[in-house]
């Protein structure tokens, strides 16, 4: 299996991670949050879905991540998103990191949620 298809769900975690980072960068740009910035997190809002459906595939990508894999998720990154070369491995890693304990919260609802319906 290729390190691209190694990294499929922490790619679309990053997606959600990153498009809302900037939709929050680009509500800030005037100085004024307002209703109309509501446009900015359509977008981010639609990608949630896909991130956080195979969560538990993303935690185990997560801790089978390999360097060569890591080094894909950067390549994604660079190609997809508008951040400085020298920016991409800090910010890729603290993504990880906060998708990680995003995605076992929300691993813990879904289970909570489970539980409950049984």
């Amino acid at each position: 299996m290729s390190d691209e298809h190694k990294t499929k769900e922490l790619k679309e975690v990053l997606d959600f991670i990153l498009s809302t980072a900037n939709a929050v960068g680009k509500s800030l740009e005037d100085g004024n949050v307002s209703v109309f910035d509501i446009m900015h997190f359509v977008d981010p809002a639609m990608l949630a879905v896909e991130a956080f459906r195979d969560m538990p595939k993303a935690l185990t990508e997560f801790d089978n991540l390999t360097d060569d894999a890591k080094e894909d998720l950067y390549d994604y990154i660079d190609e997809n998103f508008d951040i400085d070369t020298a920016h991409i491995e800090p910010i890729v890693e603290k993504c990880l990191h906060a998708a990680i304990a995003l995605g076992d919260v929300i691993c813990d609802f879904i289970d909570q949620y489970q539980d409950d319906k049984d």
